[in-house]
């Protein structure tokens, strides 16, 4: 396409193993030149979610240089915290150049009915919006019905779905610390703020390996004790 793409890296605080994204840096990459700021928060697979005065400085730097933000949310309503760290969505917060994408395969738990939604309230791009519909059309060229309109039920009745989601992710964060705590020359790891993943640190000799984790499956305990008898069985 033409683009040259800049990385914002993900790092690691030294003794916590806690992933960050520093603010510093991306105020060094957003130059002039920037046309198009890309976030996914709250994060995969780390779970890092920024403070609301963080997600202000973060469109701010978008802001400085009149380039898009384009927020993948996909991760959103699952905030361990919501009342204090829920953010706005980037079309509320960045009215002038903000895309929102979100969907119902994390939050809701309904991976099946591949469904969900690209936001803005830029005029121009709205109008061009055939753009978009064009580059969907190499994945899927129609929507099935029967999906649409599950998800408008799922979206009616988004207290039960997400609540339903977020308890299974609670119960498997217990479980998580239990295991990790019972391993800490093995493991170095940092609950996620918000999402249904985390990113274990497996410790080595040399710097170490991370790995992803999910934590959104009804079976995660009785995969970790398996994991755990593997474990036990190499001593």
């Amino acid at each position: 396409m033409g683009a040259t793409v800049k990385l914002w890296s993900m790092e690691l605080e030294p003794t916590t193993g806690q992933p960050h994204f520093s603010l510093d840096v991306l105020r060094a990459l957003m130059t002039p030149d920037v046309k198009c700021l890309v976030v996914n928060l709250p994060h995969n697979p780390s779970g890092w979610l920024p403070s609301r005065q963080q997600w202000q400085e973060i469109i701010d730097c978008a802001r400085r240089v009149d380039a898009w933000l384009f927020s993948d949310e996909i991760y959103s309503l699952l905030e361990q915290q919501p009342q204090q760290q829920r953010l706005a969505p980037a079309v509320c917060a960045y009215p002038q150049r903000g895309i929102s994408l979100g969907g119902l395969s994390k939050a809701f738990g309904l991976q099946g009915l591949r469904a969900g939604w690209l936001v803005c309230r830029d005029n121009a791009l709205l109008a061009q919006a055939e753009c978009v519909e064009c580059v969907k059309s190499y994945i899927t060229t129609t929507g099935p019905i029967m999906s649409e309109l599950l998800a408008v039920v799922a979206l009616r009745n988004e207290q039960q779905l997400v609540g339903r989601c977020a308890g299974i992710i609670q119960d498997n964060l217990a479980t998580a610390a239990a295991f990790f705590d019972r391993w800490p020359g093995m493991f170095q790891w940092a609950p996620p703020a918000a999402g249904s993943l985390c990113l274990p640190r497996l410790i080595t000799a040399s710097a170490g390996q991370h790995f992803r984790l999910g934590l959104g499956r009804t079976n995660f305990k009785e995969a970790l004790e398996a994991l755990e008898q593997w474990l036990l069985s190499q001593q």
